[in-house]
C-alpha cells in the first residue's frame, strides 16, 4: 500500500479516490495525484468519478480486457466528470501541458494514467 501525503492535494479527499464499490481501498499513486492537483490549480474545481478500483469492482465496470489490466486497479488512473465541450478542451490542453501521454475521452468525463506499464502518446474515445 502506498501511504500518500494528502495535505499536498488539499482540493482532494481520500474519500473521493476511494474504491466507490464501498471496500473504501483507495491505493493511489504519487504521479496522477501530483496532475490532479495540478489540473485543479489551473481550472478550478472538479469532480473525480473515478480513482483507485478493488480488482472485483473494476472487474464490473472496466472496458479493459483483461479488467485486471486496467491502471485504476494500480492507482494510476483518474477518471474526471465533464459535462460540456468547452471544460474538456480546458482539461485535455492542460492534461498535455502536464505531460500526460494517455487521456481516453468520454461522453461525460475524461479519463487520464500515468501507468507506466502502457503504451505512451494516445489519446482514445469510449
Amino acid at each position: 500500500m502506498i501511504m500518500l501525503n494528502w495535505s499536498k492535494y488539499p482540493n482532494f479527499r481520500l474519500h473521493e479516490l476511494a474504491c466507490r464499490c464501498g471496500c473504501g481501498a483507495v491505493d493511489m499513486q504519487p504521479e496522477p495525484m501530483r496532475i490532479l492537483q495540478s489540473l485543479r490549480n489551473v481550472i478550478g474545481p472538479l469532480n473525480p468519478t473515478s480513482g483507485f478500483r478493488c480488482e472485483a469492482h473494476n472487474t464490473n465496470v472496466s472496458t479493459v480486457s483483461p479488467p485486471g489490466n486496467s491502471p485504476h486497479v494500480g492507482g494510476w488512473a483518474v477518471d474526471i466528470a465533464c459535462a460540456d465541450s468547452h471544460l474538456r478542451w480546458l482539461i485535455v490542453t492542460e492534461l498535455i501541458e502536464l505531460g500526460v501521454q494517455r487521456i481516453g475521452i468520454g461522453k461525460d468525463f475524461i479519463h487520464f494514467d500515468c501507468d507506466p506499464t502502457k503504451t505512451k502518446r494516445l489519446i482514445w474515445v469510449y
